[in-house]
């Protein structure tokens, strides 16, 4: 929100593009790195088909955006944490 203000402010032509592009990649990076911090908390990174998931949700930001990246992300909550 604040670099979009600032980008408002000194762009102010292009500052809803710019924070549009800002947001996809912010998305396309924020989703993977939730993905494994929930995977490291929940000790279930030995689990390679979780690990396609969290690289999956990086994948599914770049095409549907914020909200199907975090749709992996969701599931990964659900998963019960390895005791081992």
């Amino acid at each position: 929100m604040i670099l979009g203000a600032i980008t408002g402010l000194i762009l102010p032509g292009v500052a809803y593009e710019a924070g549009f592009r800002v947001g996809n990649i912010g998305a396309i990076i924020i989703c993977p790195l939730l993905s494994f911090l929930i995977l490291k908390e929940k000790k279930l990174l030995n689990n390679f088909g979780l690990i396609i998931l969290a690289i999956l949700s990086g994948l599914i930001a770049v095409f549907v955006g914020a909200i199907g990246g975090l749709i992996p992300i969701a599931y990964l909550t659900t998963r019960p944490t390895n005791t081992n």
